[in-house]
């Protein structure tokens, strides 16, 4: 499907970006029936960043 660049998130510390999440386009299909839907995915911290709560800032 795709990404959505308006719903595009980033998290900045010191002028550096440390974290990223990303809305994308997804498809649920069930049968003949198809529903299109967003999704966040990825989500994204620098290692030396992870356990700060930067990611669930970012959700």
């Amino acid at each position: 499907m795709g990404f959505i660049p308006e719903l595009s998130l980033i998290a900045e510390e010191n002028d550096q970006i440390v974290g990223h999440a990303l809305f994308s386009k997804a498809e649920i299909v069930e049968d003949e029936n198809r529903n299109e839907i967003i999704v966040l995915a990825p989500i994204a911290v620098l290692p030396s960043n992870q356990k700060t709560g930067i990611g669930g800032k970012l959700i």
